[in-house]
């Protein structure tokens, strides 16, 4: 369902609704999954949280919850540091 796959292994479970992912970055090295996800939960349902090296994406089934967790959290404090949120999109390959 949906095509283009491509079968690459680094699709995360919320790659078919991208409206309601959310890039995470800026917070300090020591973060870790469970603050961010505790950091979201007041303002959305988080699916799934995928962390890489100085980012994470945030996946939730709720575009509309997403939207109003970036405009509240961005610049809050994670690890001491300001975070940046923003509607997380796909980078052709």
């Amino acid at each position: 369902y949906g095509g283009g796959g491509g079968g690459g292994g680094g699709a995360y479970r919320g790659d078919k609704n991208e409206a309601g992912n959310m890039h995470v970055s800026g917070y300090g090295p020591t973060t870790t999954e469970h603050e961010i996800r505790a950091l979201f939960e007041p303002y959305v349902h988080v699916d799934e949280v995928v962390m890489k090296s100085n980012f994470s994406f945030v996946n939730t089934r709720d575009p509309t919850g997403a939207a109003q967790a970036r405009e509240i959290l961005s610049g809050s404090l994670l690890g001491g540091m300001p975070i940046r949120v923003n509607p997380a999109t796909r980078r052709p390959k």
